[in-house]
């Protein structure tokens, strides 16, 4: 497949998260590490994970650094994205009620993916305790 053939086939979009489907990297081990990689030295880029068996990547990013525009930038630079303009929703960002006249956004997103996995891995750990109780 030439480069000029690669294309997003799936873009979402809200504030601080971008996550795509590109043909580009999917069943290509090499090209997902390399957009993670090319993307997670971008100023305002938290985290890049590229999955080659589905052919996402999903970017997490501080809209205050680095827009979802510069994320595509660099993703067509690299030669993983088709120069066209990528058609893509963005959905609202989150607020809190007013607080003296300036409305608050909401916390972020990572205070609660870090709420999950903590309790995942006290899940985790529950079960494997509880299994080792029962073989022995």
């Amino acid at each position: 497949m030439a480069e000029s053939e690669y294309f997003a086939d799936h873009v979402h979009h809200v504030p601080g998260r971008l996550r795509l489907k590109l043909s580009a990297i999917k069943r290509n081990d090499a090209r997902a590490r390399l957009a993670a990689q090319q993307l997670c030295v971008l100023d305002g880029v938290r985290s890049a994970i590229g999955n080659s068996l589905t052919g996402s990547l999903v970017v997490r990013f501080d809209p205050q650094f680095v827009s979802a525009e510069r994320i595509f930038a660099e993703l067509k630079a690299c030669g993983l994205l088709e120069a066209r303009a990528i058609p893509y929703v963005t959905a609202p960002a989150a607020t809190m009620p007013q607080m003296g006249g300036i409305a608050r956004a909401m916390p972020s997103r990572s205070l609660a993916d870090a709420l999950v996995d903590k309790t995942i891995e006290a899940l985790v750990e529950r079960c494997a305790i509880a299994l080792v109780a029962a073989l022995i």
